[in-house]
């Protein structure tokens, strides 16, 4: 079993039917294997995409839940942060590197744990490298 930290993006990736595609699959079947280290807000970033996907009729509200049930099937290690690390090492990783404090702290998390990486967002993959962070 392999542990990586995994975005929202990748996470999305899985269970939305147009963002779906071979890179997502090659992840999706690593993840499977693997635990998936993610901090808190993984959860509320992931409901608020799927919710907003519902409300401009992108899925259906059972694709919302069949969502749910596939991420729910994944090992996840939910990473409490605290203030103190949130508002210095990510936010000055975030703002070092032109991120949202969000994804400073899946850089911050990968760091911290000396984790590979699985992001979709270019500029995170950008940082990543920078930071010397494997991507997955």
């Amino acid at each position: 079993m392999t542990d990586l930290v995994v975005d929202a993006s990748v996470a999305l990736s899985w269970v939305l039917p147009d963002e779906f595609e071979s890179a997502a699959e090659r992840l999706f079947e690593r993840a499977v294997m693997s635990r998936l280290h993610v901090p808190a807000h993984f959860y509320a970033e992931v409901g608020n995409v799927l919710l907003q996907s519902h409300k401009r009729g992108r899925i259906l509200i059972e694709d919302l839940e069949e969502a749910r049930r596939a991420l729910r099937r994944l090992q996840w290690v939910t990473v409490d942060l605290d203030r103190d690390v949130i508002w210095t090492r990510a936010m000055t990783r975030a703002h070092d590197r032109g991120l949202t404090l969000y994804d400073g702290l899946y850089l911050d998390l990968a760091i911290a744990r000396d984790l590979p990486l699985a992001t979709f967002d270019r500029g995170l993959r950008r940082a990543a490298e920078a930071e010397g962070v494997a991507l997955a």
